[in-house]
């Protein structure tokens, strides 16, 4: 499924390719849908692309060919264009891609260049095998729409190795364009939401956890990153309510979180469902996901 009528191709200055929204674009509105023209597994071979390329009809195997290209002259073709555009996934026999590393080329969805402060969050929904992409924030026409490529709460310096090394291009979106103090605040920033996200669920204190989850929200705004790791910053303050026994703020925050995955995944996908089905709970308790324990709750102060 494509929103056809919202974006179109357009040659984009130092990128080759891109997409560009050609209408304004609402906050949380479905602009693909998207399997993949085939999988491998994340080592690929020359030869085993050769072997996928040559199964798919002559249309597919043309769209394969047309796509960018970042490692010309040191790798051979088709492994470049591999390379260059092949998105983690998953298959029906695995369905999240969490056993074997499984990668695939899709043929719009590689199309979005990459952005260290996306304006598209891209999901692979592992129900319906396709790469999901939805817009992160309203977005204004004429805008290049973009996606996040790595960990993007990594600083400057080492999100733009980590592109380097593996898309073989230098970023220059407009996080990373940042120069002077405006660049040592985002950066400074990001190392402090990315140190709270590795240090949030070993939280005993639910009241220290909470003002520093709330701490990283705050920051991720100002960084406008809220669509990319907002869930993980609710779904842990939800959790230390419900340690904390609060049905009414653990509820507050499974709502934060269906809200989210509804704009970021949609609001049938499997992840939304699952908060709205916490934010409804009719009997009183609520389940801790880190602990998947029920706990019987009472009301509070958020």
């Amino acid at each position: 499924m494509m929103n056809a009528d919202a974006f179109a191709v357009k040659a984009i200055p130092g990128k080759g390719k891109g997409l560009v929204a050609a209408r304004a674009i609402a906050y949380g509105e479905l602009l693909l849908e998207e399997a993949p023209l085939f999988t491998q597994h994340h080592h690929i071979a020359e030869n085993s692309l050769a072997a996928a390329l040559s199964r798919l009809p002559r249309d597919d195997q043309l769209r394969y060919l047309s796509l960018a290209n970042s490692w010309r002259g040191s790798h051979r073709p088709l492994s470049g264009i591999w390379l260059t555009n092949a998105i983690p996934c998953g298959t029906p026999e695995d369905p999240n891609g969490d056993e074997t590393e499984v990668e695939g080329v899709f043929p719009t969805a590689s199309l979005f260049n990459a952005s260290c402060r996306p304006n598209v969050h891209h999901w692979w929904d592992p129900v319906k095998q396709r790469m999901v992409l939805r817009a992160e924030r309203d977005i204004a026409q004429g805008e290049e729409l973009c996606t996040a490529y790595t960990d993007i709460l990594e600083s400057r310096d080492e999100r733009r190795a980590q592109l380097e090394e593996y898309y073989n291009f230098i970023c220059c979106c407009v996080a990373c364009s940042l120069t002077g103090g405006e660049l040592r605040r985002s950066d400074r920033r990001r190392e402090i939401v990315a140190r709270v996200r590795g240090e949030m669920h070993e939280y005993a204190d639910a009241a220290l956890g909470l003002g520093r989850v709330k701490v990283a929200i705050q920051l991720l705004e100002e960084e406008g990153l809220l669509g990319s790791y907002g869930n993980q910053f609710y779904k842990a303050a939800f959790d230390l309510w419900a340690l904390a026994g609060d049905a009414e703020n653990a509820r507050m925050w499974a709502i934060k979180a269906w809200e989210l995955d509804c704009a970021t995944k949609g609001p049938d996908s499997a992840p939304a469902r699952h908060w709205k089905r916490l934010a409804e709970r009719p009997d009183g308790s609520v389940e801790s996901e880190c602990e998947k324990d029920a706990y019987t709750l009472e009301g509070g102060e958020a």
